[in-house]
């Protein structure tokens, strides 16, 4: 496995990362088409064992014994083969997965890499007393919160109403209207 070392251009840092995950595409895609032949090839041989039982079958129906057992002991030497090349095509696809999988956690692994990076340079440039003035800011205003909280939840859905009070506001406003709509409306004569 090859190592280089990149450059993130954002924080000016080296960064090791792993070189064969550029290569892993060219893999997966032989891969694939090992897989492929594989899969061509079991049907193949899926075919020849049909025709071997099928053969069997009437040989068997004719009374040929000898032909028989012949064409039985190739249908057991194509079903071994056959079990051998699924096998094969089950492991080839677990490679595949796997080397899938790896490229992932690399990727992954370098993203963490970068965001680990970036983080230790917003780290070093937050001043420690904005924090303190934050937090106490915040628990200014959690105090008040609680305290009209604790008001409100002190009347137990009880209000004081003061109705003669409330009265007594209401006749003054009538009063400032009645002192307006009683002042005549001044019109000013522009001339344009």
């Amino acid at each position: 496995m090859q190592f280089r070392i990149y450059t993130n251009h954002m924080m000016d840092k080296k960064c090791c990362f792993v070189a064969s995950h550029e290569s892993n595409a060219d893999s997966l895609d032989k891969l694939d088409n090992v897989i492929h032949s594989l899969e061509m090839r079991i049907g193949g041989i899926d075919y020849q064992c049909k025709e071997h039982l099928i053969r069997a079958k009437n040989f068997k129906s004719e009374n040929n014994k000898i032909r028989y057992e012949a064409e039985i002991s190739q249908w057991k030497s194509k079903k071994v083969t056959y079990v051998k090349y699924v096998n094969l095509q089950s492991n080839v696809k677990r490679i595949r997965d796997q080397i899938d999988n790896t490229s992932a956690l690399v990727d992954i692994a370098s993203q963490m890499s970068i965001a680990n990076t970036v983080l230790e340079e917003a780290l070093k440039n937050i001043n420690p007393e904005k924090i303190d003035e934050l937090m106490d800011r915040l628990q200014e205003n959690a105090e008040m919160a609680e305290e009209v909280n604790g008001l409100l939840g002190n009347t137990n859905g009880v209000v004081d109403f003061d109705e003669e009070k409330a009265l007594m506001e209401l006749e003054g406003v009538k009063e400032v209207k009645k002192k307006e709509e009683k002042k005549p409306n001044k019109i000013l004569d522009l001339e344009i």
